[in-house]
């Protein structure tokens, strides 16, 4: 494993775990995901990633300039970014909708 990066599965442990590594200064939760996406007459896979905007803008500051559009925010519970190609392949834009299964 690589200095600065690591995997917890002890979700409720994680904090100390990570902190007791020399060199991690911060951390971000991920919750990886697969499904279906929809823009009502299209359907693809995806594979998605949850995160917490506050942490993971602290661990990986240059993030949120890797977004063309709006990044997420904390506290808003129905955001999301989507890659440029998927967003394409479904014909979505800034601010769209898609319907995720």
């Amino acid at each position: 494993m690589r200095p600065g990066v690591g995997v917890c599965h002890h979700i409720g442990r994680r904090p100390p775990l990570l902190r007791s590594y020399p060199g991690i200064t911060s951390w971000a939760p991920r919750l990886v995901f697969s499904g279906l996406i929809n823009n009502g007459r299209n359907a693809t896979m995806f594979v998605g990633r949850g995160i917490d905007p506050n942490s993971e803008y602290v661990t990986l500051p240059w993030a949120k300039e890797d977004i063309v559009g709006t990044p997420l925010a904390s506290g808003s519970q129905h955001g999301a970014v989507m890659g440029a190609e998927l967003a394409r392949g479904l014909g979505l834009k800034d601010r769209g909708v898609a319907v995720l299964q």
